[in-house]
């Protein structure tokens, strides 16, 4: 919060003043001060009223459309004239000048000028539609009281802290001779000679607002430990440093935790592809020994000539990172689709993999969405999905011989 006095007025001839005499001047000083809320709330308006009438006055509506009276610059320069005349006129000083409005009350003015109502469908037509003639005069209305409260916020921020009233006034009398010698002395004076200080008498008021302490400013011991404590750059350099450590150390540990839930997931995958191959080698050995007896299919004897040998395994290949299947792929899974069909009690393991470049985990869900792929092709052949079993490895059986980007396709047949 800062204190300001500032002289507004200098040596002035008033030879009809009642305080001046035959060869006497007065010399009056003007001191002012921040203005109060009441001063502001004044000021904004004696501005608002001159303003609001200026803008109400500022458009009309002519063959459907609103026109600005004059050019969108020569009412922003307008409405800007006001505002600084006023402070002229009522005799207000600012600590910065009103430099006029923003950016955003010519943008409205610019979208008031371009308002259309033919391309809304409110064009009057012909003949005088009193409704939408009516339609037309508020909507204008309403865009005109949004300009006046976006130049009454503004001029709100002007006023705000900035705003000066002239708080008290001084008279001083001098004689002709003074004068005279006061002009001699800073008339007479060669260039770039100092000037010598004028006494004036001040009120308490403009001494309290003078010696105002400027608490803004820094600790004066400030300077004199500043060597001692560290720079705050630096401070907050090793602390970036130290926080950016902690994070590099929580994502290693992150990433090991991952990979060793993705080693125990790829343990008990193993385990149960190993029982469930046992399981099926098993079931082959007991239908091959006898054990249990074969059924043939009522589907399987209405097909003339069908194949009973199937290959042991048919391998399709991808590219790097693919997952979908080329042409090649689903020529020879149309080949198959065709013999699953002739045959209904073979069924099918779908196992995918992929090579070891990327991580594991992507790896993993690679060769998911193969199997699943292959497998999706087969359901949508026709044939039953009960008789697709899917595994998906990852790159656990990765190696550098053949292209292990792969999905293997077995064949288990009674």
């Amino acid at each position: 919060m800062q204190a300001f006095v500032l002289p507004a007025s200098a040596a002035t001839d008033l030879p009809h003043s009642p305080d001046a005499k035959d060869g006497l001047h007065v010399l009056v000083i003007d001191y002012y001060g921040l203005a109060s809320d009441d001063d502001r709330n004044e000021f904004k308006e004696v501005v608002n009223s001159y303003l609001s009438m200026y803008i109400e006055r500022c458009a009309n509506i002519e063959n459907d459309a609103v026109q600005l009276k004059k050019s969108k610059k020569e009412t922003l320069r307008d409405i800007n004239s006001i505002v600084t005349g006023a402070l002229t006129f009522y005799d207000y000083q600012q600590l910065q000048d009103f430099r006029g409005f923003s950016i955003m009350v010519e943008d409205k003015l610019g979208a008031i000028d371009r308002i259309d109502f033919r391309k809304a469908k409110l064009a009057s037509g012909g003949g005088m539609n009193a409704e939408k003639k009516s339609i037309q005069e508020f909507y204008l209305k309403q865009e005109l009281e949004d300009l006046k409260l976006l130049i009454n916020i503004e001029l709100g921020m002007f006023s705000g802290n900035n705003l000066m009233v002239k708080t008290s006034s001084e008279r001083t009398v001098v004689d002709d001779n003074t004068k005279q010698e006061l002009l001699k002395q800073y008339t007479g004076s060669e260039k770039n000679t100092p000037l010598g200080p004028i006494k004036v008498k001040i009120s308490a008021e403009s001494m309290a607002l003078i010696n105002f302490k400027d608490t803004s400013s820094l600790d004066p011991d400030a300077a004199t430990n500043r060597v001692e404590q560290p720079d705050l750059m630096e401070r907050v350099l090793q602390l970036l440093e130290q926080n950016t450590s902690k994070l590099d150390q929580m994502q290693i540990q992150i990433d090991q935790m991952r990979v060793e839930q993705i080693q125990l997931w790829q343990q008990q995958q193993d385990a149960k592809n190993v029982a469930l191959q046992s399981q099926i080698d098993e079931l082959k050995g007991m239908i091959v020994s006898g054990a249990i007896p074969r059924f043939e299919s009522p589907k399987a004897e209405s097909y003339a000539g069908t194949v009973l040998n199937f290959p042991k395994q048919v391998e399709l290949f991808y590219a790097n990172g693919a997952t979908t299947l080329d042409a090649s792929s689903q020529l020879a899974l149309n080949e198959i689709v065709d013999l699953l069909a002739r045959q209904p009690q073979v069924k099918v393991i779908i196992s995918g993999y992929a090579d070891k470049s990327g991580n594991s985990a992507t790896n993993l869900l690679i060769s998911q969405k193969r199997a699943n792929g292959v497998k999706t092709f087969f359901t949508k052949s026709g044939l039953n999905g009960d008789r697709f079993i899917t595994k998906y490895h990852g790159d656990a059986h990765a190696n550098d011989v053949g292209n292990n980007r792969r999905v293997t396709i077995e064949f288990i047949q009674p």
